[in-house]
């Protein structure tokens, strides 16, 4: 199966997602640091990362802009963790180019 990066800074959609991909099988690294996950995926490849737009340091948004970026955006979807559930929030799925 794939290794997948999560870059989040909240914790409990780190584990949600942690479990469900675990489960299906895949190898799980995360980081809640945008500068951290970006450090973390230039030494170490991964086959998709799961990217949160708001975090601190870099955000979604200057991760895929960086100059040394080695990512492409795949697809995007939406999710997020309410009080009462799941509704929408942005997310990008990237492909190592």
């Amino acid at each position: 199966m794939a290794h997948i990066f999560i870059a989040d800074d909240d914790p409990l959609d780190i584990d949600l997602l942690n479990f469900k991909l675990k489960r299906a099988g895949h190898e799980v690294s995360h980081s809640g640091d945008g500068e951290v996950a970006m450090l973390e995926l230039l030494a170490n490849p991964v086959d998709l990362v799961i990217l949160d737009m708001l975090m601190p340091g870099i955000d979604g948004i200057e991760f895929i802009h960086q100059p040394h970026n080695i990512w492409r955006v795949q697809g995007w979807w939406q999710f997020v963790r309410k009080q009462e559930g799941w509704g929408e929030m942005t997310r990008l799925g990237l492909r190592r180019n």
